[in-house]
């Protein structure tokens, strides 16, 4: 493993640093390479938000931002970065509290395929643009996920997924929550499964849909419903791909 801040030729350390911002202390710090296509982006990430966005730049720049109510919270967190095949960043707590978080804002390179993995518990991950594979893992949180091209999975526990013309998704799994939006162009099949909670999707394009569900509701008008001896089930459109949604007892609505 090539720690970051010795791969002088590709990434750069900019400033870092602590301030007090009224009860609120911080700590920065960022850094960027140029990465060729299929490099790995992978943050892993405790308490904390991470936004991924492109920009006009042949770089791709991680900064990242310690929040904590006290100055011993920042010293706390270890933010590890590497270099491996791409940009590598784990967060752990040193003094095991937790009470800290850290924020990640990643800014992607145009038009550049890349290997996109971003986790965290007990915060949002927010997804937009990019391209290449993806891979979005949250517990308590929510995932925002508007304009990825590639080959897009998300995996929830307790929280929230919003799509946002997403034609690159290939699943979405919740264990207890909600996923919602609008799927209004998509280029593979698409496998949608929750086990409690809602799914409430607008489908604005061609493309065969089939919903089970083992206990829950099935809402979608116009679209006969049938209540088979473990559950129920509906089938609609017709097209090139296929969104199967499946349900243990979560409710799905749709309209079309």
């Amino acid at each position: 493993m090539l720690k970051l801040y010795t791969a002088v030729a590709a990434i750069s350390i900019l400033a870092a640093g602590a301030t007090d911002a009224g009860n609120i202390v911080t700590g920065e710090n960022s850094f960027s390479a140029v990465l060729e296509t299929g490099s790995n982006v992978i943050i892993s990430n405790i308490n904390g938000d991470i936004t991924i966005e492109e920009w006009d730049s042949d770089q791709v720049l991680i900064e990242y931002t310690i929040e904590s109510e006290y100055f011993e919270g920042i010293e706390s967190i270890d933010v590890q970065c590497e270099y491996i095949n791409g940009l590598v960043c784990e967060v752990t707590y040193l003094d095991g509290r937790g009470g800290s978080k850290v924020h990640f804002h990643v800014r992607l390179a145009e038009s550049l395929d890349l290997n996109l993995v971003m986790r965290t518990v007990n915060g949002c991950i927010s997804l937009n643009n990019g391209m290449g594979i993806s891979l979005v893992e949250i517990i308590n949180g929510s995932a925002v996920l508007e304009g990825f091209a590639g080959d897009l999975t998300v995996n929830v526990v307790n929280g929230e997924i919003d799509l946002i013309n997403v034609p690159g998704l290939s699943a979405a799994n919740i264990v207890n929550g909600t996923v919602r939006g609008t799927i209004d162009n998509i280029d593979r099949d698409i496998k949608i499964a929750a086990v409690n909670g809602l799914i409430d999707l607008i489908i604005e394009c061609s493309t065969r849909v089939i919903v089970t569900t083992m206990s829950g509701d099935i809402d979608i008008p116009g679209v006969e419903i049938c209540h088979n001896l473990i559950g129920s089930s509906a089938e609609f459109g017709d097209g090139e791909f296929c969104i199967d949604i499946t349900t243990v007892s979560a409710d799905v609505r749709i309209h079309y």
